[in-house]
């Protein structure tokens, strides 16, 4: 089936490269078909309602009504193939003239959709009991951070956002480039693959298990095909770009993954991100997590490069999953700490033996992903992660410690 499709997903890509003509901004009687509205139904309007029909381009509610040609309440490809005949004098569009409003040709811009990244709510701690002689963790998050939000990805989308528009937010200087030759076969983990059976797979792997809007799985296949490209296209690792989801699964079978998701892969498939000053076009590394903890990290925070850099993502810290809190014993702790760091010195005060010296204030000036930690006398940053070295299993580098003492 993915083979079948492979034709489609040349022909998107020719598509995205299309002419797009901007909707007036005022109210004003259109034609049913004239999606570019400039007054005659033709062949760039049967491109234009090809392009809402497959995704690549958002619609205003003015747009379903100019493209919608059959009245079923949505634009597909018949509706555009009726825009294209009717172009070509094979077929007439009937209907009266379309009175449209400055609102349903202007909705809000991106930016708009999403208000003021600044002035989002804070995240509401949970209560819990402070035990005595327990570390208390509060982590907010989930995962490294760095790069794409899935959760926040899914936010924007739901608000109206396109992928472009998402992408460009969370690797911000960047533009998206066009593999017009990229290979049918792929390698992962010394296995061959079709490239876009295996694309396709990581992507239900990594976003399809919550259903995510057309927009947000359209950034997420774009960040992967980078990462495969960046490794032309030959993962040694499991988790250098991503794991990938079984035939057999029901995410790989259900109607939802058939309609929607390997649609939507294919429609991208080939577009990768590359920093807008790189005349050489090199994919970026594109990396994503699950869930950002107010803002993205800059990879040089945590890891050892200087891209992607931090930017806001408010979007997740309302979100019932945001926050997490887990508890050790000071026994626990001590025992997971001499088997870490055997040479480690501990003293009498457990409050001592874990002490946050920097984060990133990605939620406040309190609280964000940890750089810096000492344990003991021992010094952690950057990719010497606590959670990791201990045994911890956090959810996140997000995180406060809280020793609470024997009264």
């Amino acid at each position: 089936m993915i083979q079948k499709c492979k034709k489609f997903a040349v022909l998107f890509s020719a598509i995205i490269i299309a002419v797009s003509f901007p909707f007036s901004a005022s109210a004003q009687t259109v034609r049913r078909g004239d999606a570019d509205m400039n007054g005659e139904v033709d062949v760039s309007d049967a491109r234009k309602t090809l392009r809402y029909a497959v995704g690549l381009d958002i619609m205003t509610v003015g747009a379903v009504k100019i493209c919608d040609i059959n009245g079923d309440g949505s634009v597909d490809v018949s509706d555009a193939r009726a825009v294209l005949r009717h172009a070509v004098g094979l077929e007439i569009i009937n209907g009266d003239p379309l009175e449209l409003t400055d609102e349903e040709l202007n909705p809000p811009s991106e930016g708009e959709l999403l208000g003021d990244l600044s002035a989002y709510p804070l995240p509401v701690v949970p209560q819990y009991e402070k035990k005595p002689g327990y570390f208390t963790f509060v982590v907010y998050g989930n995962g490294h951070g760095v790069g794409l939000s899935q959760y926040g990805a899914v936010y924007m989308a739901e608000k109206g956002c396109s992928y472009q528009y998402i992408l460009s937010h969370y690797f911000s200087g960047s533009v998206i480039c066009q593999d017009e030759d990229f290979p049918a076969v792929s390698v992962y983990c010394g296995e061959e693959y079709d490239t876009l059976e295996l694309l396709c797979r990581m992507v239900a792997q990594e976003i399809g298990g919550i259903k995510p809007p057309v927009e947000a799985l359209k950034a997420q296949t774009v960040a992967i095909f980078t990462l495969l490209q960046k490794y032309s296209f030959n993962v040694k690792g499991i988790w250098d770009v991503a794991t990938i989801c079984g035939t057999s699964s029901w995410i790989w079978t259900n109607d939802w993954t058939q309609n929607t998701l390997i649609p939507t892969v294919l429609s991208v498939a080939g577009q990768y991100l590359a920093k807008a000053d790189d005349v050489s076009r090199t994919p970026i590394m594109s990396v994503y997590s699950s869930m950002a903890a107010g803002a993205t990290v800059t990879c040089s925070d945590i890891w050892y490069e200087s891209y992607p850099v931090s930017v806001k993502s408010p979007f997740e810290m309302t979100m019932g999953n945001f926050v997490s809190v887990v508890q050790f014993s000071a026994d626990e702790i001590k025992s997971k700490i001499m088997k870490a760091f055997p040479d480690t010195v501990l003293g009498d005060d457990p409050s001592t033996w874990i002490i946050i010296l920097s984060h990133t204030a990605s939620i406040d000036a309190d609280r964000g992903y940890v750089t810096q930690v000492l344990v003991g006398d021992t010094l952690l940053s950057k990719a010497e992660k606590l959670s990791d070295r201990l045994g911890l299993r956090l959810r996140s580098g997000c995180f406060t410690v809280e020793y609470t003492k024997w009264r």
